[in-house]
């Protein structure tokens, strides 16, 4: 599965066997919320069963606010062999998405600075020097 991801597709075993020894399985039933948008995030996830539902929100709109869910701008479902929380992590910000188990769900998380460590620099040089990503703050 990490061979198939653009963001890991490129590392070495040595760094794809720290990856998968640092991944922690999490269930998730139909329904319950997995990041929600306007957080911190500090994880990427890795969905190995099951789909979640990616929603996104008008640019102006207030996580806290009790009628976000009018504010959908887009929503979209993904699945087995889908990653997300990247964005957070790239931009040392807050989540741009609320994530949702679209079914009973088995996803595996990884730390933050695990992220950081192995897989943002393997971006970094694959993408800055294609011109992609060169607005996101890589500290």
């Amino acid at each position: 599965m990490l061979r198939n991801s653009f963001l890991t597709r490129n590392l070495d075993q040595k760094d794809i066997d720290k990856v998968v020894n640092a991944l922690e399985p999490r269930e998730f039933l139909e329904g319950e919320t997995i990041i929600k948008y306007g957080y911190h995030g500090c994880e990427y996830f890795l969905i190995t069963e099951g789909n979640v539902q990616v929603l996104t929100y008008n640019q102006d709109a207030d996580p806290d606010d009790p009628d976000l869910d009018k504010k959908i701008q887009s929503q979209k479902i993904i699945g087995r062999g889908s990653g997300f929380g990247e964005i957070a992590l790239l931009q040392n910000g807050k989540r741009t998405a609320t994530i949702r188990a679209n079914e009973d769900c088995t996803i595996y998380a990884l730390d933050g600075s695990v992220f950081k460590t192995i897989i943002e620099p393997s971006i970094d040089k694959r993408f800055t020097s294609q011109g992609f990503l060169v607005d996101l703050q890589m500290t």
